[in-house]
């Protein structure tokens, strides 16, 4: 059977209730700084995450609206009756509007606001 780390086994018990104050004290000491530094290194890791997939997520909003322009770009140049200076204007209108749409996207999801 594998010891988890942070286990106390029987013989590390019996050493640790013979301990006198000074080592008892060392002993404690060594558990809170190893649990600080693991929390620590928990939450570096955890924020990490929280970076990685807000980027992940800016990325796929970013993507998403370049695809659709492109599907949109061609539905356009297939469209009877739509010349060169109305898809110039619609695809200008989509871009304000869009870019503004995933500005606010991107905005609320990094204040939290989901």
């Amino acid at each position: 059977m594998k010891q988890e780390k942070g286990t106390i086994n029987r013989s590390k018990y019996k050493e640790i209730k013979r301990y006198d104050h000074k080592q008892m004290e060392e002993f404690l000491t060594r558990v809170y700084t190893q649990g600080l530094a693991d929390g620590i290194q928990q939450g570096v890791q955890q924020q990490d995450l929280k970076d990685k997939e807000q980027e992940w997520f800016e990325n796929g909003v970013k993507e998403s609206r370049a695809m659709f322009i492109k599907v949109m770009d061609k539905t356009l140049d297939n469209t009877k009756g739509i010349g060169e200076k109305l898809k110039a204007a619609i695809v200008e209108n989509f871009n304000i509007f869009s870019k503004e749409h995933c500005e606010n996207i991107l905005g609320a999801r990094a204040d939290g606001n989901e």
